[in-house]
């Protein structure tokens, strides 16, 4: 998750190409929503001219003047001040924890809130067939059936919670990841000297946001860090072709995709416990169709030589 963390980091400030188009846009949200200060820490970590422009652009938007970006005893420039103007690091670190967190759990709780409802839905589909199993044995039997609605009420309750704190500890884990890179990059503005303060110092440092993982579930830090070990690979492999590091060939994405679907079916059939129940709820259906279909065109085709020899 560590190097994840660091390329897809590194490569969002220093390879906005490498990085697909709404991955970056999510990445702009809960980051810096203002790409002029992004293209500034990227001219000063590479070691090139600031754009006077866009600098001008920042400090008329804050109503401040360009000098009060520069250090007046060293003419150099104090990206902090630019970055954050008018708040200290550590007052604007506890300030974006409290914006993002609200941010973070209206994108968390559609997902948890659906996942839960899948999950209550099959519960109330299996309590209704226990229960009329349940009813034909008491008619059977002439033995009145009792109802536990008690029960019934206590899952309800349990999966709405569930959801809850799974929504708030993915809030709780977003946010942590994003300021700990926030909080990264003024550390080595304010605490590196100048000669450290270079584009390959920093991606080296933007591994550590990959620590937010331990904020989150055991059963779901794996589930993270394979969603974003794709990201970091496609950003890496990009990066390197335009750099004509590595030659690029065509159906790239094909031969991954292939790999991919081939795993995914060995695990289905060699270890089903290692897939998340509702993935192979799915898979399962799928190879339970094809088997169905199968079945129907192997039974066609034995029927037809028959209804041809009548």
């Amino acid at each position: 998750m560590c190097l994840s963390a660091s390329q897809i980091l590194g490569g969002f400030l220093f390879a906005p190409e490498s990085i697909p188009k709404d991955y970056y846009n999510f990445l702009v949200k809960f980051s810096i929503p203002d790409t002029r200060k992004i293209n500034a820490l990227c001219n000063h970590f590479k070691q090139e001219p600031f754009n006077l422009e866009e600098l001008q652009g920042i400090a008329h938007d804050h109503q401040l003047k360009l000098s009060s970006f520069f250090d007046p005893q060293t003419n150099q420039p104090n990206l902090c001040r630019m970055y954050h103007p008018g708040l200290s690091c550590s007052n604007y670190f506890f300030s974006f924890l409290r914006s993002e967190i609200k941010i973070s759990m209206a994108l968390y709780a559609p997902i948890h809130g659906a996942y839960g409802f899948i999950i209550l839905i099959k519960k109330l589909i299996a309590r209704f067939k226990s229960r009329r199993n349940q009813s034909n044995q008491s008619n059977q039997s002439n033995q009145p059936n009792q109802p536990n609605r008690d029960s019934l009420i206590i899952e309800i309750l349990k999966i709405f919670y569930r959801s809850f704190a799974n929504t708030l500890v993915s809030a709780i884990f977003l946010t942590s990841y994003c300021a700990t890179a926030l909080k990264t990059v003024c550390f080595i503005l304010n605490y590196a000297p100048l000669s450290l303060q270079k584009m390959h110092i920093l991606r080296i440092l933007l591994a550590m946001p990959g620590l937010a993982l331990f904020l989150e579930h055991k059963p779901r830090r794996l589930e993270l860090a394979l969603y974003c070990l794709p990201r970091a690979l496609e950003s890496l492999w990009k990066e390197l072709v335009q750099k004509k590091k590595i030659t690029d060939f065509s159906k790239f994405e094909l031969i991954l995709f292939c790999i991919g679907s081939a795993f995914m079916s060995y695990c289905h059939h060699v270890e089903p416990g290692s897939i998340k129940p509702i993935f192979e709820t799915a898979l399962a259906w799928l190879h339970l169709r094809k088997s169905n279909l199968q079945s129907s065109q192997s039974s066609q085709s034995l029927q037809s030589p028959q209804s041809s020899q009548t």
